[in-house]
């Protein structure tokens, strides 16, 4: 509280007390006081800190000056309406393919190397075929992502779809908005997208307010907002397109583009996969794990439920599958013959497989013993709890009843004790009185000393 802070409230009290006690308006006087400004940026007030939050404001403008430049402007009325704030918070994730700033990047602008875009940037010859997918459709970013009904693709948008209809029902969305949101702005019973660019579509639930956003930005270019970005006046107009308050419009809108971004990774790994020849696609993978829990489940084996195994990339869902082939190996002892005529490579391999199923034995072996051991603390554990338990009960105080009676007993037994202890008094002071008389008489002149 420094001086010129007090000079401040006094002069607000002055002028106060001025303003109560004159009754026709004066002019106002001059009274010095702390000086105090303001930093705004569009009309809005720029708060603490200040650098955070200018540089967002630069990243955010940057962001509408490339949209404004890039694709014939046809991107800079989508710009205004995309928030910015969402997109940085899945970005401040850095998983690697979700939440990346080149990741994002990728999906916000149409970056992904597809054969089409391989074609247009000279990375391929432009010869017939070169640019299509395995489906002989010219292979786009939204052939992938929206409107491919080759590779599996549909699986994967339907099944991302259905987590962002549940995250609708946590947040609490209206059945009516969520029902204009999952015709317009989700794939169909045949997992494609539809096509807002096309003039032929016709939006569904045409007089919800939200539906007649979709429709004003339904050119956007590179379907800006069916790739998943969040609109602004989901937060702005929250109660009037999404029935809710800003704080559920915020996590709505994080929480939408997170899962999308989920969804593009995903997406583009299958695509990636199936233009690898060395690797099984997606769906033969599927297909073995299938045949597996269908086998381990004849077996009463324990298995996870079919959506953790749907969710699994290619890699669990290959670990998964190898480590089942080991499990059912462990029984024959020719797994690890080595031929007279293998090669240093198969050799190794072999090699290598001993140790791993070494090592799997030891683990097997190793967790027993800490299973045991956690079973023999467990069994103390209990026994000590027992025993305090018995402590405890030997140490709780008596009931009311238990009490009122203690107290009787113990109030007899003090006056029996008082009594005794006053009768013994009584004796000892007799006995001493007597004591000190004979005493007197035995020191008396003339008496017998």
């Amino acid at each position: 509280y420094t001086a010129l802070e007090k000079v401040a409230v006094m002069s607000d009290e002055i002028a106060e007390r001025v303003g109560l006690n004159v009754t026709e308006p004066q002019e106002v006087p001059y009274i010095p006081g702390r000086k105090r400004w303001t930093v705004s940026y569009r009309g809005e007030e720029i708060v603490k800190p200040l650098r955070r939050q200018m540089k967002k404001f630069a990243k955010i403008r940057h962001n509408e000056i490339y949209c404004a430049e890039t694709r014939g402007g046809e991107l800079e009325a989508a710009a205004k309406e995309t928030n910015w704030d969402a997109i940085a918070s899945c970005r401040s994730t850095y998983t690697e393919g979700i939440g990346s700033n080149y990741a994002v990047a990728r999906q916000s602008y149409h970056w992904l190397m597809t054969n089409h875009a391989m074609v247009k940037k000279g990375i391929l010859a432009d010869s017939d075929g070169a640019a299509d997918c395995s489906c002989n459709d010219l292979e786009t970013q939204w052939h992938v992502m929206g409107m491919g009904s080759c590779n599996s693709y549909p699986i994967i948008r339907k099944r991302f779809s259905r987590m962002r209809e549940e995250m609708m029902d946590k947040i609490g969305i209206p059945s009516g908005v969520k029902e204009a949101i999952m015709a317009n702005h989700e794939p169909n019973e045949d997992g494609v997208y539809p096509d807002w660019a096309d003039p032929k579509y016709v939006f569904k639930f045409r007089e919800m307010k939200i539906v007649s956003v979709f429709e004003s930005h339904r050119n956007a270019a590179i379907h800006w907002f069916q790739n998943g970005h969040p609109m602004k006046s989901w937060i702005t107009d929250c109660e009037e397109l999404l029935g809710v308050n800003e704080k559920l419009a915020e996590k709505f809108s994080k929480d939408w583009y997170s899962i999308k971004r989920q969804e593009t990774a995903a997406l583009w790994a299958q695509r990636q996969n199936i233009f690898k020849e060395d690797e099984i696609p997606m769906t033969q993978l599927r297909e073995q794990v299938a045949e597996v829990l269908k086998a381990k489940r004849a077996r009463k084996s324990k298995t996870k439920t079919n959506e953790k195994y749907l969710k699994m990339s290619r890699k669990q869902l290959e670990n998964f599958l190898e480590q089942e082939k080991r499990t059912n190996l462990d029984g024959s002892i020719t797994r690890f013959v080595i031929e007279p005529d293998a090669s240093d490579e198969e050799k190794g391999q072999a090699k290598r497989e001993k140790h791993i199923a070494k090592m799997e034995r030891n683990k097997r072996r190793n967790a027993k013993k800490q299973k045991a051991l956690r079973k023999a603390k467990a069994k103390r554990k209990e026994n000590d709890e027992q025993e305090m338990m018995h402590i405890d009960d030997m140490l709780t105080e008596p009931s009311r009843e238990a009490r009122r009676g203690g107290k009787k007993e113990r109030r007899k037994a003090r006056h029996r004790a008082t009594a005794v202890l006053g009768k013994a008094k009584k004796k000892a002071d007799k006995q001493q009185t007597a004591d000190k008389k004979a005493a007197e008489r035995e020191w008396e002149p003339g008496g017998k000393n």
